[in-house]
């Protein structure tokens, strides 16, 4: 039980707290039990509008925000039954069990009734849930209907791919060992793997592994990063001497990616968030790197990091997060679609501050993990409609989709997450 009531904890700070999953799993991180733990939290997030639907059949009234707590409890008890390989009767035990610890126990009954209920009906009731598709697709509907307009002709192939389990993808150091090297290296440990097609450092593992007992981890030989966030290097097109801002670099993946294949260039980092930014100081500290790195909001960028120019600036904005959901369920449970608006009135004003930065010739990446428009490529559209001194350069990918303004990578095309990426020359 103590497992699940953990479980509880975490499910509890995200769909309450709003907290991320990622963040909120680290209260595992000692528990004997935490692949158990992470198999519930991360199937009731990834499965939580499937979940509702069948839940609404069973009550006979909707729980309200104060019954939060019960309906956590009923989701997850739902989720060990069809999903997990747990006995019938633990999972309606325990689950009740924790209705108790969380002094719900006038809950009891309700979830004893409800859980038995499916057991002993879901078979018929299949066929009126597959008519949703809401369960069919276990998205929540504005999504589902946000995706298939913007992607008529690939929305079924996203929202199957956002519920996939994601692909481990390494980022080898090319300054410590070849790709080649490090892929003998995993063999030798008996980790099947293979090359990335696009990323020329990157490689996938077929089965997912414990970090810590990745070879070298701790030596900074390699880095987790999906293949398509590895591409950001590549469409810099830094060389040697050359200045870069990272201007909004945490949690640091594209940051000690192009510090790794550049030796001497100069580079300025910038994070508003400290939590964050004390996560890129373990990564540049494991890999043996190092920038200057400075807490800053670049919406309100002081006036002596306003002055300063250069060469390359590299923007990966905040943003809906809705081409990596397969990565974090929980954007299913916590976007809304105002979301989207109020990250696009933030890209476009950032865009538009760090322009003041770039010198003459040079390159800014826009990178976004969305597969929303208008976080995308109607954000440029306006930048370019404002800003009478810039070009967007094609970029020159077989990966992807190119869209007028900029390249787009769907969830789980040629296996990788969704991102967008555009190239603007400050001419």
């Amino acid at each position: 039980m103590k497992s699940r009531f953990l479980a509880y904890q975490i499910l509890n700070k995200v769909i309450h707290a709003k907290m991320p999953l990622n963040e909120a799993m680290h209260m595992a991180d000692d528990n004997k039990a935490k692949p158990f733990i992470q198999a519930l939290c991360y199937g009731v997030c990834r499965n939580y509008p499937r979940l509702e639907v069948i839940l609404e059949t069973y009550l006979k009234k909707p729980l309200g925000r104060k019954d939060l707590a019960i309906k956590i409890i009923l989701l997850m008890g739902l989720y060990q039954l069809i999903e997990m390989q747990v006995a019938d009767h633990a999972a309606v035990y325990e689950t009740a069990a924790i209705a108790r610890r969380v002094k719900k126990t006038s809950a009891v009954a309700l979830i004893n009734a409800i859980l038995r209920s499916y057991l002993r009906t879901h078979k018929q009731q299949e066929k009126t849930w597959q008519e949703s598709l809401i369960y069919r697709f276990a998205h929540p509907l504005w999504l589902i209907n946000k995706i298939k307009t913007d992607w008529p002709a690939h929305w079924q192939q996203i929202l199957l791919a956002n519920n996939q389990l994601p692909p481990m993808t390494l980022r080898v150091n090319e300054n410590k060992i070849s790709r080649k090297g490090y892929y003998n290296k995993l063999i030798q440990c008996q980790y099947l793997a293979k090359f990335c097609e696009f990323s020329p450092c990157g490689i996938h593992l077929l089965t997912p592994v414990d970090i810590t007992k990745l070879p070298d981890f701790y030596a900074g030989y390699v880095s987790i990063q999906d293949e398509a966030a590895q591409l950001a290097a590549e469409f810099l097109a830094i060389k040697p001497e050359m200045s870069l801002l990272d201007a909004c670099c945490a949690p640091g993946g594209k940051l000690l990616h192009q510090l790794e294949r550049h030796k001497g260039i100069q580079v300025l980092a910038l994070d508003y968030d400290a939590k964050r930014l004390a996560k890129v100081r373990e990564n540049l500290n494991r890999s043996q790197l190092n920038c200057e790195l400075v807490q800053q909001d670049i919406l309100n960028l002081q006036s002596s990091y306003q002055q300063r120019q250069f060469d390359r600036i590299l923007l990966d904005a905040p943003c809906s997060a809705t081409g990596v959901i397969r990565r974090n369920p929980d954007i299913k449970i916590n976007r809304c679609k105002a979301d989207i608006l109020r990250a696009s009135q933030q890209q476009l004003q950032m865009l538009r501050i760090l322009w003041q930065n770039l010198k003459p010739q040079g390159l800014l990446l826009y990178v976004t993990c969305s597969i929303m428009p208008e976080e995308n490529e109607d954000v440029i559209t306006k930048f370019v409609a404002i800003e009478p001194n810039v070009r967007v350069k094609k970029i020159d990918s077989t990966s992807g989709q190119n869209l007028k303004y900029g390249l787009q990578i769907l969830p789980g095309e040629i296996n990788m997450d969704g991102f967008y990426y555009c190239l603007l020359v400050k001419d």
